[in-house]
Parts: C-alpha cells; structure tokens; sequence
C-alpha cells in the first residue's frame, strides 16, 4: 500500500526519504512509513513547539499576574503602614495634647495658687498695717486719757485749793483787808 499526498515542500529532501514522483507535485512510494515519522515526528516537535510558547505565554501571564499580585500586596503592606503610622500620629497627638492640657491646667492652679497666696500676703500686711495703727490710736487715746486725767487731777487740785481758799476766805477777811487777800488769791491761782 503506497501513500500519495500533495507535497510543497523541497522535492531534494523527498527523494532522500525515499519518494518518487508519478506526476508533478503528486507522490508515491513505497518508504511512507519513514515520512509518516519524520511528518509525525514534525508534528510531535510543532505541538511540543506550540505547547512550550503556550507555557511560556502562561508562564509569562502567571509572572505577569503574580507580579501584579505582588504590587497590589506592596501597595496593600505600604498603605497598612501608612494607616498604621496615622494611627500612631494620632495616638501620639492626642496624648501630646492631654500632656499639654495637664500642664496648662497645672499652670492655671498654681497661678491661682500664687494669686491666693499673694492676696494673703496683702490680707496680712493690711491686718498687720490695721494692728500697728489701733494699736497707735490705743497709744494715742491712752496718753489723752493721762493728759486728760493729769488736767483733771490738777483742776480738782485748783478747785480743792480754791474751795479751802474761798471756806479760808471768810476767815481771813475778817483778819487781812481785802486788797491784801486779793493779792493773795492772785498769787495762788496764778495769772490764768
């Protein structure tokens, strides 16, 4: 049984496997078999061609896609960093500002504190201003009240002396003339 088949290819290279030609571009021959594998075998090394391309087209997708994957995943890790830092800037603000906001309410306490303080200072110092001045004005009415007593002690002296004088006077008028006892009174009681 022969093989015949429509042939385009280089006519040298079929005779060496073997062909003849019964008319042109028709073959036949007996050694089909040998061309049955050669063809059998071009078409095995073409599949394994194709296949090989196709793996290397899958292979180059699947690196395309896993690079891809491995994009997304960066962006993903660097964005997870990025809220992470966020949250952390946050975190670290908020105690900032609570730590700011102790201090100043610290500030505004001892500022009360000294205003408070400062005022008792000039609570006291106005007691104590008070103090020394009723104390001079005890000082004061006390020396009034000696001066007074020691007025009043000498006035009843006078009028204790004015009073013997004046029991005295009938007494002596009736011994001394009166010029004389005028003169006297005079003298006792002075020029006032």
């Amino acid at each position: 049984m022969g093989c015949q088949g429509l042939y385009t290819g280089d006519i040298d290279i079929a005779r060496a496997a073997g062909w003849s030609w019964s008319n042109a571009g028709r073959t036949y021959s007996s050694g089909c078999s040998a061309v049955r594998a050669q063809i059998s075998e071009a078409r095995s090394f073409l599949q394994a061609r194709y296949a090989a391309v196709a793996a290397a087209e899958a292979a180059k997708i699947e690196n395309a896609r896993l690079a891809e994957i491995a994009r997304l995943s960066e962006i993903a890790r660097l964005e997870l960093i990025a809220k992470n830092d966020n949250i952390a800037l946050a975190l670290w603000t908020k105690l900032d500002n609570q730590r700011i906001a102790k201090q100043q309410a610290e500030i505004k306490r001892l500022e009360q504190v000294a205003a408070v303080q400062i005022q008792a200072d000039i609570n006291a110092e106005n007691l104590r201003i008070k103090l020394i001045k009723d104390e001079q004005e005890i000082q004061r009415i006390t020396q009034l009240n000696k001066i007074q007593m020691a007025k009043d002690k000498i006035q009843m002296d006078k009028d204790k002396e004015s009073k013997r004088l004046e029991k005295g006077i009938p007494l002596l008028a009736s011994i001394i003339p009166i010029s004389a006892i005028g003169l006297l009174l005079y003298t006792m009681r002075g020029p006032n």
